[in-house]
């Protein structure tokens, strides 16, 4: 569904990725583990053209997208949840959800229908629903952020560090709504720090190094692997 094919993208004089290729079937979660600025965030925004690479193609459902506008990419059904959530924290967590419909707001049986799936996954959105999203706690506030990405209907989910920050149990609730997001169909593309949470739910696994990636394979594959259990498991 998403094909990556040797993208580089540079920052002034420095290659932050080096001919990266990946790739993510329609019912995978797709985990990218690595370092601090070993570019796993640099992969999403230049997937999203938020980042410019300097060679390579990026192909979506058949797709190339590699020069295409966000807007235009986001239409397509390609939705980036952001490092750090990003909500809106003076909105409503209602108004933060209406922010993820805007592309089908005319709409509104499909944002209703949106709307309870989600309250259906995250209940405490639903209880919180007037709430000011600046008000919620860290683990509500993320849930907040991947409830407004569903609610764009997107048909990919790329999450950025989705468990930083969070308590050990709203670690356990991301990782179960991973799950929960393919289970529904949507495959996800998966950057994280957290390589036992994420090889633990992900298909398939890469991990990038300086820019290039060094080892994939299967999550059981890479939590068996001696290189990646000493570099990010602490084993």
């Amino acid at each position: 569904m998403l094909n990556i094919e040797n993208i580089s993208v540079s920052y002034g004089a420095v290659r932050a990725l080096d001919k990266v290729s990946l790739h993510v079937e329609k019912d995978e979660i797709v985990a990218l583990i690595g370092n601090n600025g070993a570019g796993k965030s640099t992969v999403q925004k230049t997937i999203m053209n938020l980042v410019r690479q300097i060679s390579g193609t990026i192909t979506f459902d058949g797709t190339d997208i590699s020069d295409m506008p966000t807007d235009k990419i986001v239409k397509s059904g390609l939705c980036l949840c952001p490092e750090g959530r990003r909500i809106f924290a003076t909105l409503t967590v209602r108004e933060n959800l209406e922010m993820g419909a805007y592309l089908h707001h005319k709409d509104k049986a499909r944002f209703a229908e949106n709307e309870e799936k989600v309250y259906e996954m995250f209940p405490i959105l639903k209880e919180r629903y007037k709430q000011q999203g600046g008000t919620l706690s860290g683990g509500q506030q993320q849930m907040l952020a991947i409830a407004r990405g569903l609610m764009s209907n997107p048909s990919m989910m790329l999450l950025d560090e989705p468990s930083l920050g969070l308590s050990p149990m709203n670690v356990d609730v991301v990782a179960e709504t991973c799950v929960r997001i393919r289970e529904e169909g949507i495959p996800v593309l998966l950057v994280e720090q957290n390589a036992m949470m994420s090889l633990g739910i992900c298909n398939r696994a890469y991990v990038l190094e300086n820019g290039v990636i060094a080892a994939s394979g299967t999550g059981r594959e890479m939590l068996e692997n001696e290189d990646v259990q000493k570099a990010y498991l602490g084993l």
